[in-house]
């Protein structure tokens, strides 16, 4: 019976578990501060979040596509280097080598 109360305790735990609107936002791949004034001044529950990724509202569909997006997305699509990417042992920005005579 101790079992079931800990299974029962952990389904409702997981059916209540929210988060932030950042995270959610971060999850979903859109730049917070573009979303709508409720989603950013609410919390998002798991299940709306899995509702939002498989059955997203327009303006999420309007945000991914038109932006703006994350730096990390603009980036990626630009083909630029990530920061902290210069750091030591990179081959890609390792300072030219010098030959010597």
């Amino acid at each position: 019976m101790h079992t079931l109360d800990t299974l029962d305790a952990m389904t409702q735990h997981q059916s209540t578990q929210t988060m932030k609107p950042a995270t959610a936002a971060k999850k979903l791949g859109v730049y917070l501060d573009a979303t709508p004034a409720d989603f950013r001044e609410g919390v998002v529950s798991r299940t709306e979040l899995n509702t939002l990724q498989s059955d997203p509202p327009q303006w999420l569909r309007d945000l991914r596509r038109d932006g703006p997006h994350p730096a990390r997305w603009s980036r990626r699509s630009w083909a630029c280097p990530s920061p902290g990417s210069h750091a030591a042992g990179s081959p890609r920005h390792s300072p030219p080598s010098r030959s010597r005579r």
